[in-house]
């Protein structure tokens, strides 16, 4: 029976079909397809074909397409002056964005987030308008077939609802968490929060959206890293309560829980930049006399709970729980 390896002594990192007996510096792919995922065989720091990725000034995006995973492989990333880097398009259950350098990576901007990457996790519960008192949604479960990460639960008229838990260990999940288990905890993403919930006595009331999950951002280079800017992997904040009209009440929206950033170099030039890693900020509840109410939950991830929501003293108390804390890690590649 054959089976297709990786053979290591191939400059050039090409699948070769093999019989399945080990043999010297191969590893035999043992799934039913026979196929190596790409991420896994690229060199570290990848194969450059995305050329070099130079942001200088204003706001450059990737678009995500929808994709749980998403690997860039440039020759060089340099974002200097007031450049920043953004993300659109997530998939809805978040994604893990993969940039990966033959060069240098150069992260030096003045930007207030040189790299953005809180807007690419797992979404948060819809905020509700409507003429009749009802309980928020739940945010968003971070991708299921890596490692659960809670979401924040449905906004309670009454409750604080349930906050976004420790994640537990899927049934199954992507290879590429085991590549960098060394460097991390585990691969995760950020859940989203719950959304608040309305108590209505007459007209109309918005409830708290709840906060996005931040993404898992991992990044590699093979030459020099040199990180005195800013990286942001937070969780976004909850949506603050809207009377619209009459007497009632609208909860503020939980936080989103922060994700994960790692990077690995082969040489350091400077690594005194700032990783943002916070959960979102939940929303504010707003309310007329007679209808306090209840925050909506934050989210939570793999290592870190989100709050529970809490009641006002005052319309416009923040009310909404905070989403978890988040992971960061950079260091030398000692593995790759």
């Amino acid at each position: 029976m054959a089976t297709t390896k990786l053979d290591l002594t191939n400059s050039n990192n090409i699948e070769q079909t093999v019989t399945a007996t080990p043999t010297a510096d191969a590893i035999p792919i043992a799934d039913g397809s026979g196929k190596l995922e790409s991420w896994l065989y690229q060199p570290f720091g990848g194969t450059g074909v995305d050329g070099a990725l130079v942001i200088t000034t204003g706001s450059s995006t990737i678009d995500l397409g929808g994709e749980s995973v998403v690997i860039k492989n440039y020759s060089s990333i340099s974002i200097t002056g007031t450049g920043y880097l953004n993300f659109i398009n997530p998939s809805t259950t978040g994604t893990i964005v993969m940039l990966k350098s033959q060069g240098d990576v150069t992260v030096t901007s003045s930007a207030t987030m040189a790299i953005n990457a809180t807007n690419f996790g797992s979404a948060g519960g819809a905020s509700i308008t409507d003429t009749s008192s009802s309980v928020g949604a739940t945010g968003t479960i971070a991708q299921t077939d890596l490692f659960s990460s809670n979401p924040g639960g449905a906004g309670q008229i009454s409750g604080g609802g349930t906050a976004g838990a420790v994640g537990a260990r899927a049934t199954s999940y992507y290879a590429i968490t085991g590549k960098y288990l060394k460097y991390a905890p585990y691969t995760f993403l950020g859940a989203g929060g719950g959304s608040g919930a309305i108590s209505v006595g007459s007209g109309t009331f918005t409830s708290g959206v709840g906060g996005t999950g931040a993404g898992a951002l991992i990044i590699e280079t093979a030459g020099y890293l040199n990180f005195t800017g800013t990286i942001s992997v937070a969780g976004g904040n909850g949506g603050d309560g809207v009377i619209n009209s009459g007497t009632g009440g609208a909860g503020g929206g939980g936080g989103g829980s922060a994700g994960l950033f790692l990077c690995l170099y082969n040489n350091l030039t400077a690594n005194s930049g700032t990783i943002t890693k916070t959960g979102g900020i939940g929303g504010k509840t707003y309310f007329t006399a007679g209808y306090g109410i209840y925050g909506a939950p934050g989210g939570g991830n793999i290592i870190s709970a989100g709050i529970a929501g809490t009641p006002p003293a005052s319309t416009g108390d923040k009310t909404g729980g905070n989403g978890a804390l988040g992971y960061s890690f950079i260091g030398l590649n000692t593995e790759f």
